[in-house]
């Protein structure tokens, strides 16, 4: 089937003691907030690979994940919350302060992306249980004849928890399904194949 649409991105940072420490079930995590309107989630994954020959043949081959990065787009996110996932310094009176100790956390992320063909569609719960927000440079450009948008970008690094799970998707028939699925996850309240319900953070 295609893609076809990409929604209801949330975010949440780990919970404040015992996140990551159980190798049966995902992180823990704080209250889940909105990522803006979503424009455009795009992974790329770097693996550790190997083979030995023998006989003139591959006799083991071996692949497995070592880490990746997830860029995330929105139409507005709003500067407190990159603020708060890039570890930056923010309050309402003074603005947001970037600096060279900053020290982002480790955050949970998930979305709702439609897939459709010829004769039917389903939703898909996208998510990633670790991710850490890396500062990233940005482009400013003055109005000129035509109107051309920009997103506001945040790219993260990929790691595996000590679950080993760096990556969920499950399909659903509706959105509601898919939505609820996520922040089941979220709130610990819904398990990962293979995994024990977390519960709260």
């Amino acid at each position: 089937m295609a893609k076809y649409g990409a929604r209801n991105a949330k975010w949440a940072q780990f919970a404040t003691t015992q996140a990551d420490e159980a190798s049966d079930k995902l992180p823990k995590y704080q209250a889940a907030k909105t990522f803006g309107e979503l424009n455009k989630v795009t992974d790329s994954l770097n693996f550790n690979e190997g083979s030995l020959p023998g006989d003139d043949t591959v006799v083991l081959y071996k692949k497995s994940f070592k880490d990746g990065t997830v860029d995330a787009e929105s139409v507005y996110l709003p500067v407190a919350d990159a603020a708060a996932m890039l570890g930056a310094k923010a309050d309402e009176a003074n603005g947001v302060s970037f600096t060279a100790d900053d020290n982002p956390p480790y955050i949970g992320y998930g979305f709702v992306t439609h897939h459709v063909s010829k004769t039917d569609d389903y939703w898909q719960a996208v998510f990633y249980p670790k991710l850490k927000a890396a500062p990233t440079s940005e482009s400013y450009e003055t109005r000129g004849d035509n109107i051309t948008f920009a997103t506001d970008k945040l790219s993260f690094h990929l790691e595996s928890p000590l679950c080993r799970i760096y990556k969920v998707v499950k399909d659903f028939s509706t959105e509601a399904e898919a939505n609820a699925y996520i922040d089941g996850l979220f709130k610990g309240t819904t398990a990962a194949p293979g995994l024990t319900v977390p519960g709260a953070g």
